[in-house]
């Protein structure tokens, strides 16, 4: 499948992402951290004939500015700002990992202007305490390295080892986001994830965790807390990050039938 990409400014920073399908009701997809848009329309194909599937790539990846942002909240109005701007109305959110945290924070803050959507979070950091000694390690070698050679560095076999050795196993499209993801930007984005959780009374939210998660730790699911009959979580077996294949399918049942 190839899909143009579609670019435009808004508040005089510049937005890129992928539009596939027509249906009646939107679905904005947000991925997670070092990744990209491109490697999602795939990743979620059972969406595109059901919906208009939007692919929007996150500041600080894919070659776009940062633009200094310096709080999560800053991260969920940006999606907020290009939800706005194109005046799409019927809408829900579907972040994976760091996306869901945005995700979330922004059905958040569209609930305290009046608007009230569905979000969903697939193995996401809500809190800080939910990262593997894994996920942090990862986070603070690839900060560390010099950015010109960081650039390099997802084409070597030294880099394929490192992560495989750490439980990721990165595809060939997944490195080519490495490559065009500003690493310097790691430890800060790492920052923004909360030390406790979001308050998401009120909110409809469906939360998605997955046994041996290398990156997510176990006990997120059960300190993830659920606040009414709109909130939702699912321990998937063999799903979460570097899922398996009948966990992403259980995974995707379940966000069709929460959208």
């Amino acid at each position: 499948m190839i899909t143009p990409e579609k670019t435009l400014e808004i508040n005089n920073r510049k937005y890129q992402y992928l539009e596939i399908g027509e249906g009646d009701k939107t679905i904005i997809f947000i991925h997670g951290l070092a990744s990209s848009k491109e490697m999602y329309p795939k990743f979620f194909n059972e969406f595109l004939p059901l919906y208009k599937c939007i692919f929007l790539d996150l500041p600080g990846h894919n070659k776009l500015p940062f633009y200094n942002f310096d709080s999560l909240a800053d991260i969920a109005n940006y999606v907020i700002d290009f939800v706005e701007y194109s005046k799409i109305k019927n809408f829900s959110l579907v972040g994976f990992s760091f996306g869901g945290l945005v995700a979330v924070k922004a059905t958040k803050l569209l609930k305290e202007k009046g608007i009230e959507i569905k979000a969903v979070a697939w193995a996401s950091p809500m809190e800080k305490s939910f990262l593997t000694l894994r996920s942090k390690a990862f986070l603070k070698v690839m900060d560390a390295i010099d950015g010109s050679f960081y650039r390099k560095l997802p084409r070597s076999v030294y880099f394929r080892f490192l992560v495989a050795l750490l439980g990721i196993k990165a595809s060939n499209s997944e490195l080519e986001s490495f490559q065009d993801f500003q690493n310097d930007l790691l430890d800060k984005l790492a920052k923004f994830i909360p030390k406790k959780a979001i308050n998401t009374e009120h909110l409809k939210i469906l939360y998605l965790f997955g046994t041996k998660d290398p990156l997510i730790s176990g006990k997120a699911f059960s300190k993830t807390k659920i606040y009414g009959k709109y909130q939702h979580k699912y321990l998937i077996i063999k799903g979460g990050h570097y899922y398996k294949k009948e966990g992403r399918a259980e995974a995707i049942e379940k966000i069709i039938k929460f959208i």
